[in-house]
Formats: structure tokens, C-alpha cells, sequence
């Protein structure tokens, strides 16, 4: 196995990892709410959550490939792999079997619109639960603690 097909397996694996990071982010956040979890609450997670899925619906509403994808098409034509179809043409090295399943996970022929509205559905109920569920923000303790 070439070293690129391996960077390019581990670009598509970090790609997977990102998705399941903001997927259930948002179920740990409606299923955390009524259950009392605090840790759902933490500004960080929520703050970075958004920002992952903003990016997304971002990048979908100006037709922007994602950076992941490009970096990873990038490698595979290194490696001797096909950028856009994967096939093997002239003696070329297929996917391995992660690379080949990982791409059957993230990547859909013909339904880019559908893709691209549930971007957007997502990222407006990711708003509505930070309205719904907001962070708690800690306050500074005050410097007047008592002497003992």
C-alpha cells in the first residue's frame, strides 16, 4: 500500500469522525436536555459544535467542496487511484477495504439537493437547541474570597 492511499484513507476517516462528531453532538444535546446532563451545557462543546456544522451548510450554500474531500481526492490521484469514480484504470491500485467503505458511507451520487437542504435543516435545529438549551457560562469567582 502506498503511503498516499494511506494518508488519503486517513483523510476520509477523519471526514467520517467530523460527520459522527456533529450528529451525535446534537443527540447528546436533546437527549442530555430533559435527562439533566450538564456537560451538554459547556460553551466549548456547543460553540465548536455550531461552528462545525455552520461550515457545512456554508460550504453547501456556495457550492464549495469541502476542504476534506479535496485534500483526500488529492491523494488518491497520488497514489495512483482515480480522483472522482475510484475505478481501477490501467493497472492502478484500488481502495482498500476502509477507503472503499468509508467512501460508501459519505458519498451519494444525484442527491446533492436533498444532501444540501438537510444541511441546512440540521444547522437550523442545531440554532434552535442552542436557544432551546443554551450554554452555561460560569462566572469569574469575585477576588473578595474570605481570609481565614
Amino acid at each position: 500500500m502506498n503511503t498516499y492511499a494511506v494518508l488519503a484513507d486517513c483523510v476520509i476517516g477523519l471526514h467520517v469522525l467530523y460527520i459522527v462528531f456533529v450528529l451525535l453532538g446534537q443527540l447528546a444535546v436533546m437527549v442530555g436536555w430533559p435527562l439533566g446532563w450538564c456537560w451538554i451545557r459547556n460553551p466549548w462543546f456547543r460553540i465548536i459544535h455550531l461552528a462545525m456544522i455552520a461550515i457545512v451548510a456554508v460550504e453547501a450554500s456556495v457550492e464549495f467542496e469541502c476542504p476534506l474531500t479535496t485534500l483526500e481526492y488529492w491523494l488518491r490521484v497520488r497514489a495512483g487511484q482515480i480522483g472522482d469514480d475510484f475505478r481501477v484504470a490501467n493497472g492502478e491500485q484500488e481502495l482498500s477495504f476502509i477507503g472503499r467503505y468509508l467512501q460508501s458511507l459519505l458519498f451519494y451520487e444525484g442527491i446533492t439537493d436533498i444532501l444540501t437542504w438537510c444541511y441546512y435543516g440540521f444547522a437550523a435545529m442545531v440554532v434552535a437547541t442552542l436557544f432551546l438549551v443554551p450554554p452555561r457560562f460560569r462566572r469569574q469567582a469575585i477576588a473578595s474570597a474570605p481570609t481565614p
